[in-house]
């Protein structure tokens, strides 16, 4: 998903609502893969406050752990390596938590 269609759906989405939180995990996620890791992190930590602990994203990973462990690559990208690992770490703890292996498999990766 692009920025621009991400930020459409941001627009779309009812501030504070769940589906918000989803649109601002497909701002973040977008952001940093474009280059922009400093306004990913931002959106990214809009959706973990935003994410309910029982929904899984259309693509099956739970917002929180897919979205702390986006973090932890984007805090690397901007050579925060301290937060990285912190990020990396407790988005492995988290999907732990939960026993599910695909989470898990994103948390590592």
């Amino acid at each position: 998903m692009g920025t621009l269609t991400a930020t459409r759906a941001l627009a779309l989405a009812d501030p504070g609502s769940e589906l918000s939180g989803v649109a601002h995990f497909a701002v973040g996620g977008s952001s940093i893969s474009l280059g922009m890791p400093a306004e990913g992190l931002r959106h990214l930590g809009i959706a973990a406050e935003l994410a309910s602990d029982a929904v899984s994203l259309s693509i099956g990973t739970r917002p929180r752990v897919h979205g702390t462990a986006w973090s932890a690559h984007a805090h690397w990208l901007l050579g925060d390596d301290d937060a990285a690992l912190s990020a990396s770490r407790n988005a492995i703890e988290l999907a732990r938590s939960i026993d599910h292996p695909y989470n898990l498999a994103v948390a590592l990766a």
